[in-house]
């Protein structure tokens, strides 16, 4: 079995090195089976026991484009990872300066990053907030069988599809969202694939502050630590919000 090349990327680092998120980026070539083997890669990840490691397969590449298959793992699988992604993209770009634009096919679709300068963007499928309007009663009855989060704290409710219909709770902007108390395996009782817990903390030079808490029942990782991709929703969200804060 032949050595497989792999990169240590930090991603989105802050004032210090010690912060961002860590991902392990392993290349596996075109028509090596281990892509296939999630037994295999689950090990290899745990063996980093970075927040992800990130496979790619080449598919196929030209002077400025590239294909490549794309699977994420932490503790188990990841449906989509955003940093992930990101450093997946980072990556490549450093291998072959002359790409400008990478697809990845990936189970949560078609990703497609973009060389902007010394920086990656990417694109990714939107998924819009369907309008519906949960019953908010029987939403905070199940919160509170979970977290420490009360029916009193909930200001609004709203629902959007990610693997199934799927739920985003706005919570008030005093209420401690980083220290609550979660039971994130208990929030399947909520019957939704995704529960996205957010609040409009406030506005600062015309930037709004929000701050989300993602889970996954269902998934391996049941709290997303880094929740950077799926932070589009509260965004989203927030210019529907009558309750952005001054």
């Amino acid at each position: 079995m032949s050595a497989l090349p792999y990169y240590l990327i930090n991603a989105f680092p802050g004032a210090t090195p010690h912060s961002g998120s860590q991902c392990a980026v392993v290349i596996i070539p075109e028509n090596d089976t281990r892509f296939e083997d999630s037994v295999y890669l689950q090990n290899v990840a745990s063996d980093f026991n970075y927040p992800a490691t990130a496979y790619l397969r080449f598919v196929k590449k030209n002077e400025t484009e590239a294909e490549y298959k794309l699977r994420w793992f932490a503790a188990g699988e990841l449906p989509f990872c955003g940093h992930g992604t990101v450093s997946s993209a980072k990556t490549i770009f450093s291998l072959y300066p002359s790409l400008l634009s990478i697809v990845f096919r990936t189970k949560a679709g078609d990703l497609k990053a973009m060389r902007v300068g010394e920086k990656v963007e990417v694109s990714v499928p939107e998924v819009p907030i369907d309008g519906k309007v949960p019953d908010i009663s029987w939403i905070g009855q199940k919160l509170e069988e979970v977290t420490t989060i009360s029916s009193a704290d909930i200001v609004n409710v709203a629902t959007f599809d990610w693997n199934g219909p799927s739920v985003l709770v706005e919570i008030k902007p005093e209420f401690d969202l980083k220290n609550a108390t979660v039971d994130g395996k208990g929030l399947g009782n909520l019957k939704a694939p995704m529960t996205i817990i957010t609040q409009m903390a406030g506005e600062d030079e015309g930037s709004l502050k929000i701050r989300s808490r993602v889970f996954l029942p269902d998934a391996a990782s049941v709290e997303d630590p880094v929740v950077s991709i799926f932070m589009l929703q509260p965004v989203g969200w927030a210019g529907r919000s009558s309750n952005r804060p001054s």
